[in-house]
Order: structure tokens, then sequence, then C-alpha cells
């Protein structure tokens, strides 16, 4: 990759080799983000990955004798980590095996593994989504808790009536009936849930609890009281899919 035009925001004074070599972050002090320096030339590009074998050298020397030092601009690392997001989201297949792929690395090579996550996490930008990812996945299970104590708190007779021609007892009679038989198999809230709204987990889930909400007073005459409370418990519990 050949060196890009000047842009008006770098410095008109080109860094010196040895200024580089001892200030890793030189780009990020002058606010700089779409171009980094070469450690070995001083030369200013968008990305190393085509410039470093010029000088003979590989990637992964390059990497060890400066392992702070960028490889891409952080504008240019931004678009493709976004466009490679939205490939992966777009692609489950191709999702799939980058999981695969960062496994077998984390396997193989596990020295290279540790090294690369370390570098992310000296990113703000990582430890930021990862507290809010973290944080958002809190705020989901407590709502979901928060919910599940709402409706098992609520008396069996005081459960509402669907209105008529929505789904009520008579539109329940053979989900209740198989959620009667699978209890008394003994079978977990997983295969249950599955077994009786043959869906998608969570949807599976949603439509169960639903039922069982409902149909609370019908389920507790038809089955033993352990079973009943069982059931209640695990509805209590947040839904893991």
């Amino acid at each position: 990759m050949h060196a890009n035009p000047t842009p008006a925001h770098i410095p008109e004074q080109t860094p010196t080799v040895e200024e580089l070599r001892l200030d890793v972050a030189w780009e990020a002090r002058h606010g700089i983000a779409d171009r980094i320096y070469c450690r070995l030339c001083a030369a200013l590009l968008v990305s190393l990955y085509d410039h470093i074998p010029r000088h003979g050298w590989t990637i992964e020397r390059y990497q060890a004798e400066y392992p702070s030092a960028p490889l891409r601009s952080v504008e240019y690392r931004n678009r493709q980590t976004q466009s490679e997001a939205a490939r992966l989201k777009a692609d489950p297949e191709a999702k799939k095996k980058a999981r695969e792929r960062t496994i077998r690395w984390r396997e193989n090579q596990p020295e290279a593994y540790k090294a690369a996550v370390a570098r992310s996490w000296a990113k703000p930008e990582t430890r930021q989504k990862s507290y809010a990812n973290k944080k958002k996945n809190r705020e989901l299970i407590r709502a979901k808790l928060a919910e599940a104590e709402r409706i098992l708190a609520q008396p069996a007779q005081q459960q509402p009536t669907a209105a008529p021609g929505k789904r009520g007892p008579k539109r329940d009679e053979g989900k209740l009936d198989g959620l009667t038989r699978c209890l008394d198999e003994g079978l977990s809230l997983r295969a249950m849930r599955l077994k009786i709204y043959p869906e998608t987990p969570q949807t599976a889930y949603d439509n169960t609890r639903k039922l069982f909400s409902r149909n609370r007073a019908e389920v507790e005459k038809r089955c033993k009281p352990e079973t009943v409370l069982r059931l209640a418990k695990l509805f209590k519990k947040p839904n893991v899919t």
C-alpha cells in the first residue's frame, strides 16, 4: 500500500523513527485518527499489513518488536469492525464459523490469544461496550424476574378470563392436557415448553408461562401440590434459552 496524500490535519514536520518507536501512541496524542506511521520508516499510511512485508518483516515480527504500535488507523479499524459485525449478523453460518475459528485460535495459540485480548481491553471503547452490555443484561433479568413475580403472586381465582374468540379455557384445553402430562412425567422446563409449543425457545417459554398463569387453578386440581410448586419456582428464574 502506497503512502496516502498528507491531509491538512497531519503535522507538517514528520516525526523521526526514534520518536515513533519511543511513543507508540504518537498518532493519538496528535489527534490523528485516519492515518498511522510505520515504526520502521515513518511512512504515513492507513494500514501496515501490505507495507511491512516490503521491509522483509512479517506482521508477527513487527508486533513482537513493537507490541503496542498500531497496524491500522482508528477510523479504518472501526469501518472494518462495523462491516464485519453487519456481515456476521446477516449470516448466522458465517458467525458460527467465526466463533469456531476463535475457539481453535484460543486452544492452539493461547499466548497470542491472551495478548490480543489484553490489547483489546486496553482500548476504552472496548471496556465501555462490555460494561454497557452487562448493565443491559442485568436490567433485562431484573425486569423478567419482576414480571414473573407479579404474575405468580396473583391468586388463581383472580386470573383474568380471556375474551370470547381469543385464547381461553376451551382453546387451552389441549395444551393444558399436554402440560399436565409433562408435569406428571417430570420433564424439565426446556423439554416441556418445546413439547407443548414447538416454536422458538423464547416464544415457547412465554407461551408456557402464560398457559400456566391462566390455568393455575385447573393445574392445581390435576397435579400434585409439589409438582405445581416446582413449576412455579421454575418460572421465577430468569429464562436462559
